[in-house]
């Protein structure tokens, strides 16, 4: 499985759909049971002390030693990622979360100050993301990648206000996708109530909280790994002149491209 931003969400629901609610098996830390496929490189910036596991240090070759069916979450670009994806010789399930991309850069500003120790303010990170200097980025590219790909049966987009908005549906689709029995109307409800924002975000196997705790000793007064997991955030935090120049932006990347453009601009020029 390979996501952008949301990821947490949908490996959590990917992996109960696909270990039909196996409670016991889900208090193991998300990053055994779903490694990240780059995390090992991210971990250079962190204390190797803190986190010895393999599956932090060392997640290509963790995942490269795993048997049976695999798991991997990856915020990688499709361009890096191996030619047998990409050219078809190999289908793999593919889940691909977009989000709207003011959304997205609200989350990923407050996610490199807990996770990575970023110090910009927000119109300096602006500057960086809209100009394609992101780390995963530059980010139409990276969406773009995987859009073009949804008419192939092993790809699948799931839109992170679908699951805000009617989290059943979403679930059931990736089920179908996932080729999977439906889940029973009580695994459907226990799925729904574990997946729900406030519970994922105390439980201790998915909210990242050891990263957090790491970066609390630089910054006591950095929020959580989950902060608010709401739609149109950006609408709060960004100035009408910011969110201006993302229209601009936004505008130049999906012209001439059947990307929803109401979905593209978060829906702004609805409200």
């Amino acid at each position: 499985m390979f996501t952008f931003l949301g990821t947490t969400w949908v490996q959590e629901m990917v992996w109960f759909i696909k270990h039909r609610m196996n409670l016991a098996g889900s208090e193991v830390n998300i990053c055994q049971r779903f490694p990240m496929l780059e995390m090992s490189s991210l971990m250079e910036s962190r204390n190797a002390e803190e986190f010895r596991e393999e599956f932090f240090k060392k997640s290509v070759d963790y995942i490269d030693q795993l048997t049976g069916q695999r798991f991997i979450k990856t915020h990688l670009p499709l361009c890096v990622l191996p030619k047998d994806l990409k050219n078809v010789s190999k289908q793999p399930k593919v889940i691909y979360v977009i989000r709207s991309p003011k959304d997205v850069f609200i989350s990923y500003y407050h996610h490199g100050h807990v996770m990575h120790g970023w110090k910009p303010n927000m119109a300096d990170f602006a500057k960086v993301y809209l100009g394609d200097k992101v780390l995963f980025g530059p980010y139409w590219k990276h969406v773009f990648g995987f859009y073009n790909m949804r008419h192939l049966p092993n790809f699948l987009i799931v839109k992170y206000e679908d699951m805000k908005k009617d989290l059943k549906s979403v679930i059931e689709n990736v089920c179908h996708f996932l080729e999977e029995d439906p889940l029973s109307d009580d695994q459907l409800e226990a799925l729904c109530k574990r997946l729900d924002f406030n519970f994922m975000k105390d439980n201790d196997s998915v909210n990242y909280r050891r990263f957090v705790e790491v970066s609390r000793q630089r910054d006591p007064e950095l929020p959580d790994f989950m902060r608010s997991g709401t739609i149109g955030n950006h609408k709060e935090q960004m100035s009408a002149e910011l969110i201006a120049e993302f229209d601009e932006w936004i505008k130049k990347n999906i012209s001439n491209t059947d990307f929803d453009q109401n979905y593209a601009y978060g829906y702004s020029k609805c409200n």
